[in-house]
């Protein structure tokens, strides 16, 4: 290390220039106190860096009376080799550089720099490490920065971040004013994570603002641009286009909380409300379309759907999907409340086949579904009404094994035998469902060979079949 310069009065005057060249940064986290250290999590730390200073100014003016502080620190820092691992949390950066140059007074504070990443990386998250570049310039005036610009890219992920605006109070409560990007962009696919890749096109442009103090409101749009994502050998998602719209407020005053306030009009009613009456008069098309779905060798698609994201409501006011030679149309509402998540969900289903569930039987007509379905759950307890107006006599077979594997329920057994061995088949089923009960009347039907084609029918009730466990059993190997 080496300075030069003058101090004249005292410090009245300063004008001096230090240069420290080779500064080693495990010496220096040797020498860190033990007592720090405790706090800190157990890392390893290398490489070298450089600091180019001046110091101008005074410490203070001639006259006392207006005493101030009036040094001014400039200068560039500069790293090389850089790295440091956290074992405990699978995190390792090397070969890393910076470039650094700062501006510092009493009035105001200057950085500007780039950053660069040889190798970062994650245990449990990222497959192969990647390297990271980074540019900011940042401008703090009192109690306020201003964000000229924060940019970075990962080059093998392609995925690029870029932020710019100011932050009030940075010091004590922050209050953002922020305009941020993120984007992915790539022709070629992509391993993103452990287990997820994707190629295509997908950004999110939005703001982050402060509209009361310990409160943050983050807004904008998700744009899709022709996306596939593909989720191990397990499934995919094809051909995603379109855009949803997103609000979500946090506050953290204590702990961090999602604001779940639904957004009302003027006169109270929610907007959804409003939306489902104009909808067919102020919008064609679709937000949203993906061409193909598919998740352990159950493929659908194509789907469309008007969806949004608001303070902790997910919106799908309408959705149009093929599936299993069918279709589904419908909406969907959900929200998470309180670390637990709260739905509701319409749909009326036709010709839907679930032959290709059911392997061990053969498809056609007799797999066949129309359905009216109304539910609305929180966690694991729904409730709602289904109305299925058409079922092929081996689904029905099928789905009432399900409910009833041990053959213990004397209706279902019975209805079991009637359609499988007596020559009944099914006309109708009415389902509800309630406090985890399940409750059914199915309507079979048998015609006579007279002359008159005389038809029977018959209601057969079922009631108070226990299917909370079997929804937990297939939320738990939906999430396996």
């Amino acid at each position: 290390a080496n300075a030069s310069g003058a101090v004249k009065g005292w410090g009245r005057d300063l004008d001096m220039k230090a240069r420290v060249e080779e500064i080693n940064f495990k010496n220096l986290m040797d020498k860190v106190p033990a007592s720090i250290k405790q706090k800190l999590p157990e890392m390893e730390v290398e490489g070298n860096g450089n600091l180019v200073a001046s110091i101008s100014g005074g410490i203070f003016p001639r006259n006392v009376e207006d005493a101030e502080n009036c040094i001014n620190l400039s200068g560039n820092f500069k790293t090389r080799g850089l790295g440091f691992s956290i074992p405990e949390k699978g995190v390792k950066i090397a070969d890393s550089e910076g470039d650094i140059d700062f501006d510092l007074s009493k009035g105001a504070q200057w950085l500007s720099g780039t950053v660069r990443v040889e190798k970062l990386e994650k245990s449990g998250l990222l497959e192969d490490p990647v390297s990271v570049s980074a540019g900011f310039e940042l401008l703090a005036d009192g109690p306020d920065i201003k964000i000229k610009n924060i940019s970075a890219s990962i080059p093998q992920k392609a995925v690029s971040v870029s932020i710019s605006g100011d932050v009030s109070e940075y010091m004590k409560a922050p209050r953002p004013n922020l305009d941020m990007a993120i984007s992915f962009n790539s022709r070629k696919k992509v391993d993103l994570m452990k287990g997820l890749s994707a190629q295509g096109a997908v950004a999110f442009k939005g703001s982050l603002i402060s509209p009361r103090e310990k409160e943050l409101a983050l807004s904008g749009g998700l744009k899709f641009d022709r996306l596939d994502v593909f989720y191990q050998e397990r499934g995919y998602i094809r051909d995603i286009n379109g855009e949803i719209k997103m609000s979500q407020g946090v506050r953290y005053a204590k702990g961090l909380e999602l604001a779940t306030d639904q957004v009302r009009n003027e006169t109270g009613v929610p907007y959804t409300a409003l939306y489902d009456l104009m909808r067919p008069y102020v919008k064609k098309g679709y937000d949203l379309t993906l061409g193909s779905i598919s998740f352990e060798g159950y493929e659908a698609g194509p789907l469309s759907m008007d969806i949004s994201w608001g303070n902790g409501n997910l919106l799908i006011n309408r959705y149009d999907l093929t599936l299993f030679d069918g279709s589904t149309t419908g909406k969907i509402r959900a929200a998470y409340n309180k670390d637990v998540p709260e739905y509701s969900i319409y749909s009326n289903m036709a010709g839907i086949k679930f032959d290709r569930i059911f392997k061990d039987k053969k498809g056609g007509k007799e797999m066949e579904v129309n359905a009216d379905l109304n539910l609305k759950g929180k966690g694991t307890d729904i409730e709602g009404e289904v109305n299925v107006t058409k079922i092929g006599k081996d689904i029905l077979d099928r789905g009432l094994l399900r409910l009833d594997p041990n053959e213990s329920n004397p209706q279902i057994v019975d209805i079991r035998k009637k359609v499988t061995s007596l020559g009944w088949v099914p006309k109708e089923v009415s389902i509800w469902i309630r406090h985890g009960e399940l409750n059914m009347d199915i309507t079979l039907q048998r015609k006579r060979f007279t002359l008159l084609n005389i038809v029977s029918l018959e209601k057969i009730p079922v009631r108070g079949v226990p299917v909370g466990y079997l929804i937990k059993k297939a939320l738990k190997k939906a999430a396996d």
